[in-house]
């Protein structure tokens, strides 16, 4: 028995004596049913977990036939803030996952961190058929269920990896995108089962030199847990890892003080024997179950049992639909990182692989580099959701069923996301750090460009003429400028509003807000769910706001003046309520080639008829993509002729929203001709020119110098 592999394995298992199992009689009557769960009154082990940071949020709940689970359950700050499911492995419980639960909590993040069943404060059966995967996803849907959670990132380490997968096969409707940590995802086809673990240790002991799974015939034979179990004092005694401390292998010890390792050990019967192989072979004979899993939990738990041999994973949801995400640990000799990948990239189309330098618990061991790999995934997604949003589910949402897209009168209209300064996003004078602006700005303007182009993303158009290739089109950032006027504070809540400034034959420029929320409202909507309280994915929330509605408060706007021959003053007037004011641009390619804005916005529907006497794009007309440069050459003669008071931080400011002098709401639709358009255009290039002139900032690098103060490392 190797001794030296399970210690690797379990770092540090300081268990006591076995409790009793049968936990029932110390819980109170519960407080809240809702369908299959019952939430309880009495947490139980409290104690064990209550000197944790999260101690507070630890819930319990009964669910299916009576099992009851201990879970960590924290609500998000913010309705833009989804939840994250965290599913922890062997030998574990929701405890070691607490450098990940405190960190995007912080971070407005909602919490779901159940102890599984075996561990912690949760049932802990002795007989392994209670731990199939089919069983167990069901719970914890029930916990979602139960707190109202109807999606979430799941994030799976060790075991919980596997069990992420199930629940993924089973549940796909109720995520938004998959984290494996180690050990990649389990297909439904791979059982680990006692042929398959033979093969699986033939084979590396050939190629490694010692099988990897040589562990699972002890843990699985009926002498492991008590041999294990009294062999604890043992492990107490070893020297800690330096990623961990004795207050917290006290904790770890604690919890895991009731039921010993029985329960725990089951998780490996179940598969090396094969009991639940069933559940993921072949197809059902009820598709509409198969294809539907929730409709089987809808039906009474005691009728379910008739049905479970009927019901097995289709093969097509093998496939993960969602994003996913694979966190490898270089130094692990069980799971190695090509292994994991290979499991994990024919069943993930859309896949994105980090390694880090650490054994097998790698969210303990490197828990900041963790965290950043998981913030930026989710941070992606943010970006995503925006895209998504627009494209899939905008057009239920336009003014008439007869609307099949948006006008010229949406084309220099603001769009509105609304978020708050977590903080963990502050620097240390507690204002939002610079930095986390341009995130917020990446999320803000995917909105606006999915919303105001998603017809000509959407449909590939004919190429206008042999010069332009085939294909959807590219958007790219090509620079910003962010100008700062007053800090956020620590948890306030801000908007961003963006929209559509200006463009030229190159650059599309988008200007943008972090405006005080609720202190300024647009008289109407253009989308009829514009005034409402939205979640994540854009569902209502709250209620609408009237088009004449006066929300905002009462701010007077600073007034300026406007100098004789058009150009800005130093006292444009600005409104107050304004934090920070951006300038970005952004260029739109077809493989290589350049394709002038108006051609995009002609796609998406955006323009008005052009009168037959204009030629203000006539050049444009005979050459439909702009060489390299041009945009910029153009800019740059611009520029040279503004004025002295023109300044950017004025000129920010006072596009919060595009000029309406005498245009009436009634109309505005109708009045938006070719002409008017091209005024609001040449009025934004006044501002667009001082970004398009910071493109000769690059002459200034004097990196050819021969003397420098010095050079030093980021951190270290």
């Amino acid at each position: 028995m190797r001794f030296s592999l399970l210690f690797s394995l379990s770092f540090s298992l300081c268990l006591g004596a076995a409790a009793p199992n049968d936990l029932l009689g110390k819980y109170a009557a519960g407080h809240h049913k809702d369908g299959c769960c019952e939430k309880l009154r009495t947490v139980p082990y409290l104690s064990d977990v209550a000197q944790t940071p999260f101690g507070q949020y630890f819930q319990a709940a009964r669910v299916g036939d009576g099992t009851t689970y201990r879970y960590v359950h924290i609500r998000p700050r913010h309705r833009n803030h989804p939840y994250i499911l965290f599913v922890h492995g062997f030998p574990s419980s929701a405890y070691d996952w607490r450098n990940q639960i405190t960190y995007f909590a912080h971070k407005g993040y909602g919490i779901i961190a159940p102890d599984l069943l075996g561990y912690g404060g949760t049932d802990k059966p002795n007989d392994p058929e209670a731990y199939h995967f089919k069983k167990m996803s069901e719970e914890i849907i029930a916990i979602l269920d139960c707190e109202g959670i109807k999606t979430v990132h799941g994030v799976g380490h060790d075991w919980g990896s596997s069990m992420l997968s199930r629940m993924a096969n089973y549940f796909p409707s109720r995520f938004r995108s998959y984290a494996f940590l180690d050990v990649g995802y389990l297909d439904p086809s791979t059982h680990l089962d006692r042929p398959q673990i033979e093969l699986i240790n033939n084979q590396t002991r050939a190629s490694l030199g010692y099988p990897v799974f040589g562990y699972w015939a002890f843990f699985t034979a009926p002498e492991g847990a008590p041999i294990i179990d009294s062999h604890t004092a043992v492990l107490a005694d070893s020297p800690l890892p330096q990623w961990l401390t004795e207050e917290e292998r006290r904790i770890h010890s604690q919890i895991f003080s009731h039921g010993g390792y029985t329960p725990a050990l089951n998780w490996y019967k179940v598969r090396y024997f094969g009991l639940d192989n069933a559940d993921d072979d072949g197809m059902s004979i009820y598709p509409l179950l198969a294809t539907h899993p929730n409709l089987f939990l809808a039906l009474p738990f005691s009728k379910r049992t008739l049905l479970k041999p009927f019901i097995a994973i289709p093969k097509a949801r093998a496939l993960l639909t969602h994003p996913v995400l694979l966190i490898t640990a270089a130094n692990d000799p069980v799971v190695p990182p090509s292994s994991a990948e290979a499991a994990t990239r024919p069943f993930a189309p859309d896949l994105r692989t980090e390694q880090v330098e650490a054994a097998h618990w790698l969210q303990l061991e490197k828990k900041d580099e963790v965290n950043a790999i998981l913030e930026s995934f989710f941070k992606e997604l943010r970006v995503i959701n925006g895209f998504f949003k627009h494209i899939t589910l905008r057009r239920s949402r336009l003014p008439s069923p007869n609307t099949t897209t948006i006008g010229p009168e949406a084309l220099f209209r603001p769009i509105i996301t609304s978020t708050y300064a977590p903080l963990l996003e502050c620097d240390y004078n507690l204002h939002k750090s610079n930095s986390t602006y341009f995130s917020d700005l990446d999320i803000s303007r995917m909105h606006l460009l999915s919303c105001l182009l998603s017809r000509g993303i959407t449909k590939p158009r004919p190429p206008k003429n042999d010069a332009e290739p085939q294909g959807r089109i590219s958007i790219i950032l090509g620079g910003v400028s962010c100008s700062f006027r007053r800090e956020i504070k620590p948890y306030e809540r801000y908007e961003i509003w963006s929209r559509l400034l200006t463009w030229d034959r190159k650059w599309v420029y988008i200007v943008s807000h972090f405006v005080e929320r609720d202190a300024v409202r647009p008289k109407r909507y253009i989308f009829n769910d514009g005034g409402r309280r939205r979640g994540w994915l854009g569902f209502f929330r709250g209620k609408s706001t009237s088009r004449n509605s006066s929300r905002g408060k009462n701010m007077e706007v600073k007034q300026g003046h406007t100098s004789s021959n058009g150009t800005v003053s130093s006292t444009q007037p600005y409104h107050p309520a304004i934090y920070a004011s951006a300038l970005s641009k952004y260029v739109v390619k077809k493989g290589r080639l350049t394709i002038p804005p108006e051609r995009v916005f002609e796609i998406s529907g955006l323009l008005p008829p052009k009168p037959a006497s204009s030629t203000a794009a006539s050049s444009e007309e005979r050459s439909p993509f702009s060489s390299p440069g041009s945009g910029m050459q153009n800019a740059t003669t611009r520029s040279a002729s503004l004025e002295k008071e023109v300044t950017v931080d004025t000129l920010l400011d006072s596009t919060i929203s595009p000029k309406q002098d005498e245009v009436q709401p009634d109309s505005e639709e109708l009045s938006w001709t070719w002409e008017r358009v091209e005024e609001e255009r040449q009025r934004g290039m006044k501002l667009a020119d001082l970004l398009a002139g910071m493109d000769s900032t690059h002459s200034a690098f004097t990196g050819a110098e021969e003397l420098a103060l010095g050079e030093f490392g980021d951190l270290f």
